[in-house]
């Protein structure tokens, strides 16, 4: 298999080219425009001091209990990114964890840890395990998402992190919280829309989106994750119709300059994962989910997030190699397709394919 000379991106990534010094596409396209994305990352902390202090002095058009809403997993990410916001930049966050029904004994400690020793408050959500778990089998099946969103991550963590975000929001507005925070790898979320204001518009199109993909599997299930008429009024008028609230989706990580330990995220109580490999740290989902990816689409899901890590300097290639390449633990797939009713024995072990578990009369 092809390999760029530079980044980790396979010839199976949809749409990659190769110059003749086998360099891809997207290298000579970040090398064009590397100055713009240093300087945008200078700008983008700018303008987020920059919202904390106008927000600060605006009480954000009345009080409001927190200055942050930040979605926790427990990971290294997440909990590195709490730590920022309650040092870096003196913020009161609240962290909100999805109960998925996948998550690691030790993430569960990691998380009571970590927002004890930082005393910042914390918020489990649950939801209808059945209508969750079936959400998930569907999505391990093609063509439930366009594939362009499946160039940057699989079927299933699209599905899970869609209900996240849209759970998150309907906090944020029903708490008149400014900032929404997620913990997404530069990699993950470009520095363009690393400070991005929500607007009402922009808000309809991703419900949509999220209603297309899901109603017909979860059905009035997927009710409470979504937006209702105040939502909208808020986003609109404000609560009482004094003029339109300000809302800020935030991926800091994009502009933050990039610590492999992530600094010292051991001191408010995390720990390394035991027994449990790396992708699947603080979701068991996860190493399911890459697998199902590899075998549709013949590329790992987060293999253009780490190319873009390699291109900005924050990974060496060989290090980005190593974040694609541990096989998933079998004993955590095996656990994972037992909570969703997948058998093992069946489909020569592949279960999840559509047209083998079509045809054990489990869809």
């Amino acid at each position: 298999m092809n390999i760029c000379a530079k980044c980790v991106l396979p010839e199976t990534f949809p749409g990659i080219r190769f110059s003749a010094d086998g360099v891809c596409n997207h290298c000579h396209d970040f090398e064009h425009h590397r100055r713009q994305h240093d300087d945008g990352k200078r700008r983008c902390e700018l303008r987020f001091r920059d919202l904390i202090v106008r927000m600060s002095r605006s009480g954000h058009n009345g009080s409001h209990p927190y200055d942050v809403i930040a979605a926790y997993s427990g990971g290294r990410d997440s909990t590195y990114i709490l730590q920022v916001l309650r040092w870096r930049y003196g913020l009161k966050a609240l962290a909100v964890t999805f109960d998925h029904g996948f998550l690691p004994a030790q993430a569960r400690e990691d998380i009571r840890a970590v927002t004890g020793a930082l005393k910042m408050d914390h918020v489990m959500l649950s939801a209808n395990r059945k209508a969750l778990f079936q959400a998930f089998r569907e999505s391990a099946f093609p063509r439930l998402y366009p594939e362009k969103i499946l160039e940057q991550a699989s079927a299933i963590c699209t599905t899970c992190m869609s209900l996240v975000k849209s759970a998150i929001l309907r906090m944020a507005l029903d708490l008149n919280i400014p900032f929404i925070v997620y913990g997404w790898s530069p990699g993950q979320a470009p520095i363009q829309s690393s400070v991005m204001k929500l607007n009402a518009s922009l808000v309809r199109e991703g419900q949509a989106a999220l209603v297309n993909a899901l109603w017909k599997i979860m059905g009035k299930d997927l009710e409470p994750f979504l937006l209702g008429k105040r939502h909208y009024a808020v986003l609109e008028g404000g609560p009482n119709g004094d003029g339109p609230l300000s809302f800020y989706a935030v991926y800091p990580r994009a502009f933050l300059e990039y610590r492999k330990d992530h600094g010292n995220i051991q001191e408010p109580g995390w720990k390394w994962p035991r027994n449990i490999d790396y992708d699947s740290a603080h979701c068991l989902l996860c190493a399911f989910a890459d697998q199902v990816h590899l075998e549709q689409h013949g590329f790992h899901p987060k293999a253009f997030e780490v190319a873009s890590l390699v291109r900005q300097g924050r990974l060496s290639r060989d290090e980005g190699f190593a974040k694609l390449a541990p096989p998933a633990d079998l004993t955590v797939l095996s656990e994972v397709k037992q909570k969703l009713g997948l058998d093992d024995r069946e489909g020569g072990g592949i279960p999840w394919r559509a047209d083998r578990l079509r045809a054990t009369g489990k869809v």
